[in-house]
């Protein structure tokens, strides 16, 4: 299968990463992926057409027609945090390595850019051990949580109730207004420090966005007229499961079991929207969320993966071009344009070619094949260059498809096809798509 890479588009793009979401909870399989309302949140608080462009990466088969999506990426501003999500029939293979690849890739220098110091993804679970053994092998660490962050779970068969206090009442969001009490919840409970203008001019927008539903947004009115309480929730239609986030209660009306209640209602509405099964998550050091939670009758059904990849200081990153002892062998590789597996690597010399932790620009062209199948006499091939750094291979095809660039020119135009590989071997599939990329050789 051919596929290519490029940046989010539009609103059909948000329907298909949702879409894959979906399928993806639905397979069979130990792959993390996000409840779709995690989605809408990432990509709507506040609504940004621009910041989406820049923090979301799609990969597509180009093979049929319309291209399929296949995998997307996203960088949650919100946590800075990385994630890549892939469509179930591609969890595991070869093609995942890849795309794998390509993704740390364009993370990397999405991270470099937002100026953050190291990646690590917020949707990787434990029992996911194809993610993790992935990310190990491409230098991320495993830190060991105490205590380790779970994802709560619980039925929606038999409902807790609890009584509000007199005067009390739980509503949704009908108007600004009722937005405005909401907000005031979670602005004093998490963001008491920002400016209040700021939070309110970003959940306005919110409120106004494509995503929301009031009737989902959920909140205590307390007898003077002010928000006590809040939760928001939202449904996964075909896998039925609801998702609370945020869940939170006013310091000044803590301890009264609001937040109890607030919950409680948020059960009743997801059972009658169909929902099976509730979920949420949170931070496992905050004994009175896990408190709640518990009370409410939830417990751990999974716990989320502890990984971590430093990116090198840019500061200390080498300048110039390397000497010979620093340079890495080229060679002249036969590729075919068919169907074929690489041939033999013919030693052609050295080249100058960046030292350890340097950062590369390096543009890849709309270009690819399907590599399978052993090369046979008679077929016709195009020139590559291939550079070996230790045990990697980093496959480049030359500016021209005829002959092997002068080295310095080399140096200038450079064409990525293939991943780095960790045991000397090549991919199956060459990714395509045009775009200026950043390129770490270790």
């Amino acid at each position: 299968m051919n596929i290519q890479a490029r940046p989010y588009r539009d609103a059909s793009d948000f329907a298909a990463m949702r879409q894959l979401l979906i399928e993806g909870s639905q397979a069979a399989i130990a792959a993390s992926y996000m409840h779709p309302g995690c989605l809408d949140w990432a990509t709507h608080y506040p609504p940004d057409q621009q910041a989406n462009q820049h923090d979301i990466h799609l990969w597509e088969g180009i093979d049929p027609d319309p291209p399929v999506l296949l995998a997307w990426a996203i960088y949650a501003r919100h946590e800075g945090s990385f994630d890549l999500f892939v469509h179930p029939e591609l969890y595991g293979t070869p093609l995942h390595e890849i795309v794998m690849d390509e993704y740390l890739a364009w993370a990397e220098a999405r991270a470099r850019a937002a100026g953050l110091h190291q990646l690590w993804p917020f949707w990787a679970m434990e029992d996911d051990t194809v993610l993790k053994d992935m990310l190990q092998a491409r230098g991320f660490e495993i830190i060991p949580a105490d205590p380790p962050a779970p994802l709560f779970e619980r039925g929606l068969d038999d409902l807790p109730t609890f009584a509000l206090p007199a005067g009390f009442s739980i509503q949704g969001v009908g108007n600004l207004d009722d937005g405005q009490l909401r907000a005031r919840v979670t602005h004093a409970a998490f963001r008491v420090s920002d400016d209040w203008e700021v939070y309110w001019t970003t959940y306005a927008q919110f409120i106004g966005s494509a995503v929301y539903d009031g009737q989902r947004d959920l909140f205590v009115r307390s007898p003077d007229g002010r928000g006590a309480a809040a939760c928001g929730i939202w449904f996964d239609p075909v896998n039925r499961v609801g998702l609370f986030e945020p869940v939170a209660t006013h310091p000044d009306f803590q301890g009264r079991g609001l937040g109890k209640a607030v919950m409680a209602e948020g059960l009743r509405r997801m059972q009658a929207a169909g929902m099976r099964t509730a979920i949420l998550g949170f931070d496992p050091n905050n004994a009175a969320a896990r408190a709640l939670y518990t009370a409410m009758g939830f417990r751990a059904s999974a716990y989320f993966l502890g990984a971590r990849k430093q990116l090198p200081d840019s500061a200390n990153l080498k300048q110039g071009w390397p000497d010979k002892q620093d340079s890495l062998l080229v060679g002249l590789l036969l590729s075919c344009s068919s169907s074929a597996r690489y041939g033999a690597i013919l030693p052609v010399g050295w080249a100058l070619w960046p030292p350890r932790w340097r950062i590369l620009p390096v543009l890849l062209p709309p270009i690819g094949c399907h590599i399978q199948q052993p090369v046979g006499i008679g077929q016709r091939f195009n020139p590559t260059i291939v550079g070996r750094v230790r045990m990697k291979y980093i496959i480049i095809d030359t500016e021209k498809d005829t002959q092997p660039m002068r080295f310095a020119r080399v140096r200038r135009y450079l064409k990525v096809i293939v991943e780095i590989g960790a045991k000397r071997r090549i991919p199956w599939t060459i990714p395509a798509h045009a775009r200026l990329i950043r390129l770490q050789l270790v």
